[in-house]
C-alpha cells in the first residue's frame, strides 16, 4: 500500500509543478514571438467585441492559437483523461475555461456544455481534428455546435518560423523563441439550424477547405 502511494504522490507533485511552470514558460515564450494576424477584420468585427463565435483550427496549431486568444475567457474542450486534467489546469492559468470531454470520451456531454456556453455569449475554440486524428480531417462536432448556436465558425490557420514539430500524430507546431508567427483567420461560416445531415456534411467539407486555405495563406504571409 505504501509502495502504491509513493508513485501517486510523485505524480501529483510533477503535475503540480507542471501546472505552475508550463503557463509561465509558455507566456515567456509567447512574449518573444512576433505575431501577425491576417484577416484582422474578422478579429476586429467579431472576436475583439466579444460576440459569440467558434474558432476552428487543427490540433497542430494550438500554441499560436493560445498566443492570440489567451486571457479572453474563451472555452476549450478538453479530454477527461489524466493528461487532459493537466491541460485543463494549464488552460485556466492561460485565461481559458474548460468543458471536459472529447470525441472519444464524454464528448456528447461536453459538446452540449460548449453549445450552452456559446448560446450565452461565450467564444469557443475547437481543435477540430482532435483528439486522436486523423490530422487535417474535421469532425462533425464543430459543425453541429455552429448550427445549434448560430455562432459564426471561424477557420484559423497558422505558420511559424523557426519552429519545431513534435513527433506525434498531429505534429504539434512549437514556434521557437523570437519566431515569426502568422495567424490567418478566414471568412466566417454560417450554418443554418435546420441543416440536414447532407448539408452538415457539405459544411464539414467546406470547413476543411477553408482551414487548408487559411493554412496556405499563413504560409504565404510568413515570407512577406
Amino acid at each position: 500500500m505504501i509502495a502504491e502511494r509513493r508513485p501517486r504522490r510523485f505524480q501529483d507533485l510533477v503535475a503540480s509543478l507542471a501546472t505552475s511552470l508550463v503557463p509561465l514558460i509558455l507566456r515567456l515564450l509567447i512574449h518573444t514571438w512576433s505575431v501577425r494576424v491576417v484577416g484582422r477584420r474578422v478579429l476586429e468585427e467579431i472576436v475583439n467585441p466579444g460576440k459569440p463565435a467558434i474558432i476552428a483550427t487543427w490540433h497542430q496549431m494550438i500554441l499560436p492559437g493560445v498566443a492570440v486568444f489567451r486571457d479572453r475567457n474563451g472555452v476549450i474542450m478538453v479530454s477527461r483523461s489524466r493528461d487532459g486534467e493537466l491541460i485543463a489546469r494549464v488552460n485556466r492559468r492561460m485565461g481559458f475555461r474548460n468543458v471536459r470531454g472529447s470525441s472519444s470520451r464524454g464528448g456528447g456531454e461536453a459538446l452540449l456544455g460548449l453549445i450552452d456556453l456559446v448560446r450565452k455569449g461565450a467564444q469557443a475554440a475547437l481543435m477540430v481534428d482532435g483528439p486522436r486524428g486523423p490530422a487535417h480531417e474535421p469532425k462533425m462536432g464543430c459543425i453541429l455546435a455552429a448550427s445549434r448556436t448560430g455562432a459564426p465558425l471561424i477557420p484559423m490557420g497558422c505558420r511559424a518560423k523557426p519552429a519545431l514539430f513534435a513527433r506525434n500524430w498531429d505534429r504539434t507546431m512549437i514556434p521557437l523563441p523570437f519566431a515569426r508567427v502568422i495567424v490567418s483567420l478566414g471568412d466566417p461560416l454560417s450554418i443554418p439550424p435546420d441543416a440536414t445531415d447532407e448539408d452538415l456534411e457539405r459544411y464539414r467539407l467546406r470547413l476543411r477547405d477553408a482551414l487548408l486555405e487559411a493554412e496556405n495563406r499563413a504560409e504565404r504571409f510568413l515570407y512577406i
